[in-house]
């Protein structure tokens, strides 16, 4: 699926969907029209369960800020953090996205 957005947010959060164009299989592809920002999903592989599946997938952010360990701004889904300094907490998502309380 590609989806053309706009918004200030880095990802998936704080973004509108403009345009939407079916690529096939589970991956996706994301461009902000407002900043540039260039998002890709890539589903590497599925569990099916009779609960809940689970799904290991891998985005790509081309202005993420992500401190992964060889700097090539691809980040797994579960890779998620929280960051503290002072009195500023800072959440970073998945897709790359980060909120700021």
């Amino acid at each position: 699926m590609a989806t053309i957005i706009g918004g200030n947010g880095l990802g998936h959060f704080d973004t509108q969907g403009q345009v939407s164009i079916k690529l096939g299989g589970n991956n996706g592809l994301q461009i902000n029209a407002s900043s540039g920002n260039l998002v890709l999903h890539h589903q590497d592989q599925t569990l099916v369960s009779k609960g809940l599946d689970l799904s290991l997938v891998r985005t790509y952010n081309s202005q993420g800020q992500q401190q992964d360990g060889n700097g090539d701004n691809w980040r797994f889904s579960f890779e998620q953090e929280i960051q503290v300094a002072g009195s500023v907490i800072k959440r970073v998502s998945g897709d790359g996205h980060a909120s700021v309380f």
